[in-house]
């Protein structure tokens, strides 16, 4: 009986030292996940930042092109409007 109760502490003891090193392992490897985590997050964030950027660049770009391209039309209106007083004007 006494080899029982031997038995039944050494395996009590092992047990709880495999469940301390892999509570040391689990503590140790989230603490490296969250250290690898950050570098991951500031290269999402500079990722996002460049994208934010270069959409904006290029909504200002079309901004310029759209406003380029009504003033070609309000200049192609005005010379079909004049075309049409001189060619009016000509035949009275």
């Amino acid at each position: 009986m006494n080899n029982d109760k031997l038995d039944a502490l050494i395996k009590r003891i092992a047990s709880e030292h495999g469940i301390v090193p892999n509570a040391l392992i689990n503590a140790q490897q989230n603490h490296l996940s969250k250290n690898n985590d950050q570098p991951i997050d500031q290269s999402v964030q500079q990722i996002s930042e460049k994208i934010r950027v270069a959409i904006n660049h290029e909504v200002r770009e079309l901004t310029r092109i759209s406003r380029q391209a009504a003033i070609m039309n309000l200049l192609a209106a005005v010379l079909v409007l004049v075309s049409v007083v001189i060619v009016v004007f000509m035949l009275l």
